[in-house]
């Protein structure tokens, strides 16, 4: 629907797509336009209920849900029911989308390792971290993290925290993100992001709106010139119907056609700004 409403396409018609999806919800600075992928966003949505379940435990609701679905075992190793309703499967289809930033955070009679000390507190000797203990036990550099460690002054159980905010806490931004991430949709590689610079170059010109999202479209190769009407079987030939010569590509009719010369050359601005926009579209 978005990609739809972005290329201008009403009701039953179809309008050609001149740039994949997988570039539009990429981020503005990774050379996308930031839109929403829907089914992502809703997993988001559905993780924050996951990450109540098992940062709440105490709450009314988790204690009735876990008496109904898991009354024997830990929410995130909880297996589906058949005669599970269709919204528990939904929120346990977000289990991985929690994994992916979640992780308990180690306080006093944390677990450490089921093969040697089987606690935080075994390593400690009278409230302080017993270091002779802790090298004996681990490798140089998992001694180094471990001591490293603070220790709490009051005993507590272990709690969940969120690596991908600094705060620790769980943000529907942040799980939508890394479930992109871990379907290899955000992150462009070098041939889909023509340079480091140029995202911040294009977003930040002092133009209309009108024509940063042109220029997004040459550099990502969305502009619907004769070469590429051609090879989609929409036009017969290719050459450019301005000077006759050449075949009418992108960087032609923007930088080599020689009306495009004449027009570069009469604005310094043009020339400039052209430079880097012509370095982004050779990448």
């Amino acid at each position: 629907m978005c990609r739809s409403f972005f290329w201008g396409q009403k009701k039953e018609e179809h309008k050609t797509a001149w740039v994949a999806w997988d570039k539009l919800i990429v981020s503005k600075k990774e050379g996308g336009l930031g839109m929403r992928d829907l089914l992502c966003f809703n997993k988001a949505m559905l993780a924050k209920q996951v990450w109540r379940l098992i940062t709440n435990t105490n709450s009314l609701m988790v204690r009735t849900l876990k008496q109904k679905y898991f009354p024997h075992t830990e929410f995130m190793e909880t297996k589906a029911t058949p005669t599970a309703s269709y919204t528990w499967k939904s929120i346990l289809s977000a289990r991985d989308v929690v994994r992916l930033g979640a992780c308990k955070l180690v306080l006093p009679r944390a677990l450490i390792d089921p093969a040697g000390p089987n606690y935080v507190h075994e390593l400690c000797l009278e409230g302080e971290c017993n270091y002779q203990l802790i090298d004996n036990t681990f490798v140089k550099w998992k001694a180094h993290v471990i001591k490293k460690i603070p220790l709490s002054a009051f005993p507590h159980m272990d709690r969940w925290t969120w690596q991908l905010t600094k705060t620790g806490d769980f943000t529907v931004k942040s799980a939508y993100f890394a479930f992109l991430h871990s379907l290899k949709v955000v992150g462009t590689s070098s041939s889909t992001n023509p340079c480091n610079d140029i995202w911040e170059m294009l977003w930040n010109a002092n133009v209309p709106p009108k024509v940063k999202n042109f220029g997004w479209r040459a550099l990502h190769g969305g502009l619907p010139v004769r070469s590429k009407l051609k090879k989609r079987g929409i036009c017969d030939d290719d050459v450019c119907p301005v000077c006759g010569e050449n075949a009418e590509t992108i960087m032609h009719s923007l930088f080599f056609c020689p009306v495009a010369k004449s027009i570069c050359f009469a604005s310094s601005h043009v020339g400039i700004k052209g430079n880097g926009v012509a370095h982004g579209l050779a990448q």
